[in-house]
This record gives structure tokens, C-alpha cells and sequence, in this order.
């Protein structure tokens, strides 16, 4: 579930330009951290961890993409649609991944 509900959560910060859900976003995250850390601290082996795995990435390199925007100095906000556009892109690669491995669950 905090795979699913970190991405809506940054796809609705990137949107609307709204960051005071930050902390949500890092709680979701870390969760989702913390699940792949103690499936592979167990030695689970599922052919949908490899997809929840991409998922994650995805997830974390979207937040890295557009942080390189947010925490700069372009005040005319004119490069905002292309990091926008990018985090968007690796957040709709995220949301397949997370889907692909929910269908190898049923």
C-alpha cells in the first residue's frame, strides 16, 4: 500500500506545486523501504518483489529528479515543466511497475 500511496501523494505535490505533504511522502517511503529491506532480509524470493523493486526506484529517482528544480535558485520558475514533465514520467514508470508486480500476486 505505500508504494501506491507514495505515488499518489507526489504525483498530487507535482501538480499543484503543494509540498506541505513531504513528511507523508517520506513516511510511505521509508515503509516501502522498510518491507523490501525484511523481505530480503528473509530470502524472499516472489517474481513480484523484482517490479516492487523497480517500483521503488522509480519512486525515489522522480523525488530526486524534481528536487533538483525545487531547491534551486530559477526564481521565473522556466525550467519547472521539464523537471515537472521528467518526475511525472519516472512516477508513471513507477505506477506500471507496482502494477506489474500486483499481478503476479493473484
Amino acid at each position: 500500500m505505500s508504494c501506491a500511496a507514495a505515488e499518489g501523494v507526489l504525483r498530487g505535490m507535482l501538480v499543484r506545486l503543494d509540498f506541505s505533504a513531504d513528511e507523508l511522502l517520506t513516511l510511505h517511503l521509508d515503509e516501502l523501504e522498510a518491507v523490501l529491506d525484511e523481505l530480503a532480509r528473509r530470502g524472499a524470493r516472489h517474481p513480484s518483489l523484482d517490479d516492487l523493486k523497480a517500483a521503488d526506484e522509480a519512486l525515489r529517482a522522480a523525488c530526486t529528479a524534481f528536487a533538483s528544480w525545487r531547491f534551486s535558485t530559477d526564481a521565473e520558475h522556466a525550467h519547472l515543466p521539464l523537471f515537472q514533465r521528467e518526475s511525472l514520467r519516472l512516477l508513471d514508470e513507477a505506477r506500471s511497475s507496482r502494477e506489474a508486480a500486483a499481478t503476479q500476486l493473484v
